[in-house]
């Protein structure tokens, strides 16, 4: 497995007046694609994590009260992804 795409996260919903819930732990290897399933009171469906021109996307389809929603393909983040961190200190001024 390349660790450098490799996912430990996890999928949780906030819904209104319910607050958020835990739908799945996911782990794997990005560059396999990474597939979840789900099952809650309120919400139910599937989930997969996977790269495509360079993108880090989701695919998911939800039931939701009852109401069916997708699939979807949402493009999340760009990669690699690189966050740079400023460090404020006083007196230093940058």
């Amino acid at each position: 497995m390349d660790a450098a795409l490799a996912m430990n996260a996890t999928l949780s919903v906030r819904i209104p007046i319910l607050g958020t819930l835990q739908l799945s732990n996911v782990n794997g290897n990005l560059a396999d694609g990474i597939a979840v399933t789900f099952s809650t009171s309120v919400v139910n469906g599937n989930a997969k994590f996977y790269i495509s021109n360079n993108w880090l996307y989701i695919n998911l389809s939800a039931v939701v009260f009852g109401t069916a929603h997708g699939p979807m393909a949402f493009q999340l983040i760009p990669l690699p992804y690189v966050v740079f961190c400023f460090l404020s200190i006083p007196g230093i001024g940058f």
